[in-house]
């Protein structure tokens, strides 16, 4: 079956975490695939998608609109700010897209403060594990370059075992050296869900459950399994779920549109795309070749709404001791 792309993709990667596009080369991407609504997210750090708001802010590209979306008259492009947080919940660790945030906001600025912490103390476990367990010892040079990334991911440290010699792909890297590593099984290396959601409604954003039953290398999460983390993150105040993806096959979208239904929660889609690293493409919103507009995306409803900027209820706000 011959692939087929939507224009709308509102969960991509850029190389400010694990893509391989710089924000400029992202929207060349974009626009060569024909893609015409879109959100950088990339994994708990909001660097790519600020660059590429300036980018677009341009006046070659056109001007900024409220400050969170970029529109490009010329090109036709429409730009929402994103991040994905890693984080942990009860059933287990989860990915929490956001969108339409203030990046200025201090609970927002927090989450993502110690969502660097844990991705820097996560790096030095790996290459601590890396040498007692598998005894391979990183250079000094190839070390401080992983520290000094934005936000390190496996890709990075796969593509320095690739030039030691260890592995041919990243995936076989990441497989072989990186995939089962203690402490990371259950998320001890993540922020809490309950503070990413806080977070980024604090911020006026709206929250989205990415990807809910696997994610791109994951195993799939059983629909019981499911259903109990849902209770969890609509007790926090989650927004969203993001029903197409680009794994997903036409049964599991049917299955996430009737719980989004259910629980009134606004439909997202996103392809996951992170560049060379993976084989997904832009507008690739599921497996089952359904070419979705915006009327299938209800999130987009949402963000042309601004009534989700009501400040979150007090009962569902996660207080973190070390906001400053």
């Amino acid at each position: 079956m011959n692939k087929r792309f939507s224009d709308i993709d509102m969960h991509m990667h850029s190389r400010a975490s694990d893509g391989t596009d710089t924000p400029e080369s992202l929207i060349t991407a974009i626009r060569k695939q024909g893609i015409k609504t879109f959100s950088l997210t990339d994994h708990d750090t909001i660097k790519g998608t600020m660059e590429v708001e300036r980018l677009l802010s341009r006046p070659s590209f056109g001007p900024s609109i409220s400050g969170a979306v970029s529109f490009d008259p010329e090109n036709s492009l429409t730009f929402f700010r994103g991040i994905e947080f890693s984080c942990r919940a009860p059933v287990r660790r989860c990915h929490i897209l956001g969108y339409d945030f203030d990046p200025e906001n201090a609970s927002f600025r927090e989450a993502l403060r110690l969502g660097k912490e844990k991705r820097d103390e996560k790096l030095l476990r790996r290459l601590d594990y890396l040498k007692n367990t598998q005894h391979i010892i990183i250079s000094e040079k190839d070390r401080d370059e992983l520290m000094a990334l934005e936000i390190c991911g496996k890709p990075h440290m796969a593509k320095v075992l690739i030039r030691m010699g260890y592995a041919a792909t990243i995936t076989e890297a990441i497989e072989k050296y990186l995939k089962y590593i203690p402490g990371e099984k259950y998320g001890e290396d993540r922020i809490p869900a309950e503070m990413a959601i806080s977070a980024i409604l604090d911020s006026g954003g709206i929250p989205v459950w990415a990807h809910p039953l696997r994610g791109i290398g994951e195993k799939p999460l059983s629909k019981e399994d499911l259903e109990k983390q849902l209770q969890f993150l609509i007790a926090y105040g989650i927004r969203g779920l993001e029903c197409y993806y680009s794994l997903y096959t036409e049964q599991e979208a049917a299955f996430l549109l009737e719980k989004a239904e259910k629980y009134h929660l606004a439909v997202s889609a996103g392809s996951d795309y992170h560049g060379t690293n993976k084989t997904v493409n832009p507008g690739e919103l599921n497996a089952f070749g359904k070419i979705l507009t915006a009327a299938d995306i209800t999130l987009l409803d949402l963000l042309g709404d601004r009534s989700h900027s009501h400040p979150v209820p007090d009962t569902l706000r996660y207080r973190s001791p070390t906001v400053r």
